[in-house]
């Protein structure tokens, strides 16, 4: 029965995405940002290229580079999954999804999977846009780099999905929180401000900094290996995806257990 009633919850949350009008806006500027603030990154690396450090043009990443502007994007995919929540909990109409569906799984897995989804397709977009306009910017550096070049399909692909699992755990965030300001204050915590803390705690063990979403995407996204005091502070390429997945699960149990106190 549950598996049956899915489709259903599928298309019903599909459509309260398609009319959220909000959701396309903020998904429209963020593919823009995304996309702009990298090439922008990229100009003013190649017009400072000719005077630049040997030891600074060697350290160049140009995929890791082709996602700058991706710092900002990821606020706007975790906000997408934000309001498909917060906007029931806000209008009340959580209770009756509840009841159109046969258990809170159903409706927490539909939900997720239209966010998800449609974070993965945008993201992909986004990354994909992205890489391929900033080496278009590259180009007269000489650096730029081909999506058939070693390990770089890889990097851009993971750069897609990271902004689905952000989205995802914005779906939590909203879930848990239930109103759309201190959700999205909370979403910036998780993703950005946690960073500091977890460098507070640096002189004990490097674990908690490899277990942020900042840091698990850096592993994923690069080509040219970290150096210096960061390379500590990213994890393997097995704990990274590690990471992200136990992010997008832990992001679906809060769902579900806060869906399960409206039943």
């Amino acid at each position: 029965m549950l598996v049956s009633a899915l489709p259903r919850a599928v298309r019903t949350e599909l459509t309260k995405l398609r009319t959220l009008r909000s959701s396309w806006l903020v998904l429209g500027l963020t593919v823009l940002a995304g996309i702009g603030l990298g090439v922008l990154s990229a100009r003013s690396t190649a017009h400072a290229w000719a005077g630049m450090p040997a030891a600074d043009r060697a350290a160049l990443d140009p995929v890791g580079s082709s996602f700058d502007g991706l710092d900002y994007a990821e606020l706007g995919f975790g906000a997408l999954g934000v309001l498909a929540m917060t906007g029931e909990y806000a209008t009340g109409m959580v209770r009756v999804s509840l009841l159109a569906v046969p258990g809170r799984w159903v409706f927490v897995i539909a939900k997720a999977l239209v966010v998800g989804g449609l974070g993965a397709l945008v993201g992909e977009v986004c990354a994909f846009g992205s890489f391929l306009a900033v080496q278009h910017t590259l180009g007269p550096t000489g650096r730029a780099v081909q999506l058939g070049d070693p390990h770089v399909l890889r990097a851009v692909s993971a750069a897609g999905l990271y902004l689905a699992i952000v989205a995802l755990v914005g779906l939590g965030i909203g879930a848990a929180v239930r109103h759309t300001g201190p959700a999205v204050v909370a979403l910036v915590a998780v993703v950005f401000l946690a960073w500091p803390a977890a460098r507070a705690v640096e002189g004990i063990s490097t674990l908690p900094s490899k277990l942020l979403l900042a840091n698990a995407v850096d592993a994923l996204v690069t080509v040219v290996p970290v150096t210096g005091p960061q390379a500590a502070r990213v994890p393997g390429p097995g704990l990274a995806w590690g990471v992200l997945v136990g992010y997008a699960v832990a992001a679906l149990a809060i769902a579900g257990w806060r869906a399960g106190r409206d039943t």
